[in-house]
């Protein structure tokens, strides 16, 4: 039988080239009225590999690990080196070494793929898969902000990622991003403490780290007393408004053409060409 890691590599492998981003600084993320909630540096592993952990903002202020400089999209070489099979986790999710392009690529797709894994072969209530994307919100609308960005320095000399990134940011991810403006509404209008999108961009980033081959949804960290009971009463308002995740058929982007961009990133994205992004199909 097929291991659910097995099936989560193979069905990231039409959708880890769908979404790239890329920026100079911290990470943020669109809130319903329009504005910009700023995410902060999301963390990375430090040199021994140990990953940062998520604490719970206690005064209203969220602290930003080190070590989250990004490189230039326009600089990325292409990198010939044979990748290895990730153990554990999203493949691609820390390629520093590609670029923040390649990674934000991987932390969309794996997101997508992680949400349809644990809602087709988990056993999780709509309350408890509403529960999981409303945690992954955040990092989805930070990812798509910057993965703006990136196209559009990108199309200033590819005319072709130019000419697809409407597709890609309107059309693919457009969709992704409606229902996590829906989950971010639900908890904001519970008044949530201060620092909260930055814990949940956190949380939800270490689960896509930390998913174990056999897994078929992410372990995440606990939220604590004040967050915790919040995103519970949040999750069960978003499961009342919106479809279920692997229900909902505005989600099938099997539409949308980029020929360009996935192109473009399966040659640049070492790390994912292990499970066949890049290929022709």
């Amino acid at each position: 039988m097929t291991s659910p890691r097995a099936r989560l590599l193979v069905a990231l492998a039409p959708w880890l080239l769908l979404v790239a981003a890329c920026s100079d600084g911290g990470v943020s993320s669109r809130s319903p009225d329009g504005g910009q909630v700023d995410v902060g540096p999301l963390p990375r592993p430090d040199e021994a590999g140990v990953l940062a952990t998520a604490p719970a903002p206690t005064d209203g202020t969220a602290t930003s690990p080190p070590g989250s400089s990004v490189s230039s999209v326009s600089s990325v070489p292409i990198d010939t080196t044979p990748p290895t099979v990730p153990t554990s986790g999203v493949p691609g999710v820390d390629d520093a070494g590609a670029g923040a392009l390649c990674e934000s690529w991987s932390r969309l797709n794996g997101t997508r793929q992680v949400l349809t894994l644990a809602a087709n072969f988990g056993e999780l209530g709509d309350d408890g898969i509403a529960r999981l994307e409303l945690i992954a919100a955040p990092l989805v609308l930070a990812a798509v902000d910057e993965l703006d960005a990136a196209l559009g320095e990108v199309g200033t000399e590819v005319t072709a990622i130019a000419d697809e990134r409407d597709a890609v940011v309107d059309e693919l991810f457009g969709r992704m991003v409606r229902r996590a403006d829906a989950a971010v509404a639900a908890l904001g209008d519970l008044g949530p403490p201060d620092g909260t999108a930055e814990l949940l961009a956190q949380v939800w980033l270490d689960g896509l780290r930390s998913l174990e081959p056999d897994a078929v949804q992410p372990v995440l960290a606990d939220l604590g007393p004040e967050l915790g009971p919040l995103v519970e009463q949040a999750a069960s308002v978003f499961a009342d408004d919106a479809p279920r995740w692997n229900e909902d058929p505005d989600l099938d982007v099997a539409d949308v053409s980029i020929p360009a961009t996935t192109t473009w990133i399966g040659d640049r994205c070492p790390d994912l060409s292990v499970i066949g992004v890049g290929d022709a199909v």
